[in-house]
């Protein structure tokens, strides 16, 4: 009985795990497509395997047109699935332009689903619609510019701490990340979040971690042979922890969410000095029909989704704009004159005294473009055959875009492997709209990304104000992928106070 059950077991993976996913991938490789095939993880294999041997998990896609110059299409197998990313700016126009032939893909990342939930990031058709446009009334330009004051404040006070813990060896992601996580803290609640510890840690850097874990379980072989269904019930010690972080992590969320929405009943109609981002969402449910409401699950989900857009992609955004300033330190002269002539002490800042700081949008955008965090889609799946101009997609391909690929394209840029922000200097402003989307692009685009432009352009130039700064001795950069696309290990730094 045990040999036959395991012959099925090899049986099954003989042709839903090789056979099939090897037809299904030479459909898109007579169609032109780069292609990767090997058994079980396939593109994720090889991509793991670059970011040990060759130091980063995107060394493949940067390279991808140095030896495929006209290459439109990357197709790789994933467990029994195809994966089929876009690398051509036509192509990618035409998929954001027709997203109702999509779904968000559920199964395999079913473990980054149980801990977002519903939020703009995860959810699809009526439910994203219902969400975005209660989110769009409330998270609205005038908002971000009332807390500039708390993002200043936010990001002194740390320094002041990092100052009093010592200066060498700094974790900067990390403490850039707080300072982040306290800024959405109190524009979403109008409190430190950092009060608020989940195992001992800051919630902050509890979500990362959680994120990695949840991330890291979603990409194991039993994950995509099983999937997440049978290994929520499964008795992989591993599988049963995360699951029980992400349940424990929610329900502090409802519980900070249940609170502040009981402040906010029993106060309602007084006068408050300032709204925060809660308040105006309570308000917006209370005027929205029934069916069109957000419930307490509803606004936890935002808020996870709200945290991370806001706290970890942020962190990582101007952590690894430091580092590129370490390796090419002919550009600090330029960046610190600007931060001295325009980010001035005393002076009231505003959105257009920071938009001004243009080589300081360089700086951001060339990091951006070398180690932009969020550097996929969450994955969509084709519902139905269909034609993508003269590129037929099957029914269940799973379907992304390849950032990192148009960011390294000599088509799009010329001597793309180069830190130069002076690209965006000379060119702010591409011809393709489509070589260069970090913020993704479409009606889906990251409603964040002026806060997280805003907060970049401040804790960047707070911090060349108040310190020099070099790579802890002996410290090797190596990218890969947790969540999001970062160091291997922690990005450490020493900082000397400037007179």
């Amino acid at each position: 009985m045990i040999s036959y059950i395991f012959g099925l077991v090899i049986l099954y993976v003989i042709v839903f795990v090789i056979i099939l996913p090897y037809l299904k991938l030479r459909h898109y490789k007579k169609q032109g497509a780069v292609s990767i095939f090997f058994p079980g993880l396939g593109g994720i294999g090889k991509y793991f395997a670059n970011a040990e041997r060759k130091g980063d998990y995107y060394y493949f896609q940067k390279r991808i047109f140095n030896e495929n110059p006209n290459a439109r299409l990357l197709a790789f197998n994933l467990g029994g699935d195809i994966n089929l990313s876009l690398l051509d700016t036509k192509l990618i126009k035409a998929f954001y332009s027709n997203q109702n032939l999509y779904v968000k893909q559920r199964g395999i990342l079913g473990f980054v689903n149980d801990l977002l939930g519903n939020g703009l990031i995860t959810s699809d058709g009526a439910i994203h619609k219902r969400h975005r446009k209660i989110i769009s009334n409330v998270f609205h330009f005038e908002l971000l510019r009332s807390f500039i004051p708390s993002i200043v404040r936010s990001t002194k006070n740390r320094f002041d701490i990092i100052e009093k813990e010592g200066l060498k060896n700094v974790k900067v992601m990390q403490e850039f990340q707080n300072i982040t996580g306290e800024v959405v803290g109190e524009i979403f609640f109008g409190e430190d979040l950092n009060k608020y510890t989940f195992d001992g840690k800051p919630l902050t850097i509890a979500l990362a971690d959680l994120l990695a874990d949840t991330t890291k379980a979603a990409l194991t072989l039993s994950n995509f042979l099983l999937g997440p269904d049978i290994l929520r019930h499964s008795p992989f010690p591993g599988h049963k922890r995360v699951l029980n972080n992400i349940n424990r992590f929610r329900d502090i969320c409802l519980k900070i969410v249940t609170e502040k929405k009981e402040q906010y009943l029993k106060n309602k109609g007084k006068p408050k000095e300032r709204k925060d981002m809660l308040d105006h969402l309570f308000e917006s449910v209370e005027a929205c029909p029934e069916e069109d409401t957000l419930t307490e699950k509803d606004i936890v989900d935002e808020f996870i989704t709200f945290f991370l857009a806001g706290m970890d992609t942020t962190g990582h955004l101007v952590a690894m704009a430091t580092y590129f300033l370490t390796q090419h330190p002919e550009h600090l002269p330029a960046l610190r004159k600007e931060v001295d002539n325009i980010y001035k002490d005393g002076e009231n800042l505003t959105p257009e005294i920071l938009q001004k700081m243009e080589f300081m949008t360089a700086v951001l955008k060339e990091s951006l473009r070398h180690a932009t965090p969020a550097s996929n889609l969450f994955p969509r799946v084709a519902t139905q055959d269909h034609q993508l101009l003269d590129v037929t997609i099957k029914k269940g391909t799973v379907m992304n875009v390849e950032f990192m690929a148009l960011n390294f394209s000599e088509q799009n840029f010329e001597n793309p492997h180069a830190f130069d922000p002076y690209r965006f200097i000379k060119k702010p402003t591409l011809e393709d709209p489509f070589a260069f989307i970090p913020f993704s692009a479409g009606s889906r685009n990251c409603i964040g990304q002026h806060l997280a432009m805003i907060e970049g352009r401040i804790i960047l130039s707070e911090f060349l104000k108040r310190y020099d700064f070099s790579l802890r001795d002996g410290y090797e950069m190596k990218m890969t992928i947790k969540f999001l696309y970062e160091p291997k290990h922690e990005l450490q730094m020493n900082l000397t106070r400037r007179v």
